[in-house]
Formats: C-alpha cells, sequence, structure tokens
C-alpha cells in the first residue's frame, strides 16, 4: 500500500475483506458492504478492490466487470426489498477510491423523489446493525 492508500478506510475495506463488519460478498474486482446506515432498508457500497479515483482509469474488463456486479446487486436487493427505485451513485468527493452507493427508495420516505443525502442528519438513528448486515447476506448469498 503506498502513503494515498494506506491513509484510505476503502483501501483498509478491501484489505480486511471478508472480516470487515459489514462484508456482504466478494467478487473477482469487487466488494459488497452494507452501508453505514440503514435509514435506507438494503442501502449497500460496492467497492472497488482497486485503488483508482476514475472509472475510466480501470481497464475494460475490470469496468465490465463491476458493472455487472452492481446490476447483480441491484436486482437482488430490489427482489428483496421491493423499494419504489433505486439510486445509483458514484461521487468520490470525499473518499477518492472507486465505490457505488446503491441505494432503495421508498414511498414511506418523507420525500422519495428528492436526492438520499436530504435526510443525512437520520442516517445516525439508523446505524448498520449485526441483524441488518444478515439479512442483506442473505439477499445476496446466491449472488454469482
Amino acid at each position: 500500500m503506498n502513503a494515498s492508500q494506506s491513509k484510505c478506510p476503502l483501501c483498509h475495506a478491501v484489505a480486511a475483506g471478508t472480516n470487515h463488519p459489514r462484508f456482504l460478498f466478494e467478487f473477482n474486482e469487487c466488494l459488497v458492504l452494507a452501508g453505514e446506515h440503514q435509514y435506507f432498508p438494503g442501502y449497500c457500497v460496492v467497492v472497488s478492490k482497486t485503488h483508482q479515483r476514475e472509472m475510466h482509469d480501470l481497464p475494460n474488463s475490470a469496468q465490465v466487470a463491476i458493472l455487472q456486479c452492481m446490476m447483480k446487486v441491484g436486482k437482488a436487493i430490489n427482489e428483496s426489498f421491493r423499494p419504489l427505485k433505486l439510486n445509483y451513485a458514484s461521487l468520490g468527493n470525499i473518499e477518492e477510491h472507486l465505490h457505488w452507493h446503491i441505494i432503495p427508495r421508498y414511498t414511506s420516505e418523507p420525500d422519495p423523489k428528492t436526492h438520499p443525502w436530504a435526510a443525512a442528519e437520520q442516517f445516525c438513528n439508523h446505524a448498520t446493525q449485526a441483524e441488518d448486515v444478515h439479512k442483506l447476506r442473505l439477499c445476496l448469498k446466491d449472488l454469482k
């Protein structure tokens, strides 16, 4: 790990792998973690195993593999949680390591049409618990 990677929490998550407390599933090119909160039940994060800032910096094969992974995870979340909509977000403004938020949206939200971070002040009231991780693992168990 170089200096920037040693400070990167997502590199640490990749290094922890199956030992990460929110670990859900591993693919060749990425890990799937439960989100830090479950304000949106089923919220997951797909983390590239490669420390890069931009998707276009990955080899084409890795780009395709990660996109396929995201679609599999999204489908599993959709089938298990039946949200109104799924939001896929990759920003990287805070953590400069490729990762994607897969955020289920629900009619029960105060405003399901606004961006998911509009409710950020509520996230701490919905911290991801071990039972949330277990439920998400069950919904993703058949991914390949």
